[in-house]
């Protein structure tokens, strides 16, 4: 049962760091796109902020969770296969 949750703990990673790929992408065309509401940077640069530093900081938290939670699994999947022990 351990390992299937484990696999299960996988999954749910891989699609937290799909999100978060999404995240940043929609962040950074809207942001830096030739569309509103910035229009390529050249209207409204008083409240233009730049979205780069948040970003990095949410895909550093993102990635340290993801790896700890990734080795917790993978551990698991090992000690269920008899290949190690906890």
């Amino acid at each position: 049962m351990k390992k299937y949750f484990a696999y299960l703990v996988i999954g749910l990673c891989v699609l937290f760091a799909v999100f978060v790929g999404y995240v940043n992408i929609d962040t950074i065309t809207g942001t830096f796109g030739d569309g509103p509401p910035y229009y390529g940077r050249t209207t409204n640069m008083d409240k233009w902020e730049n979205p780069l530093p948040t970003l990095v900081a949410i895909d550093a938290i993102a990635l340290i969770f993801i790896f700890f939670v990734g080795r917790w699994a993978y551990r698991q999947i090992r000690y269920a296969s008899g290949q190690d022990t906890p």
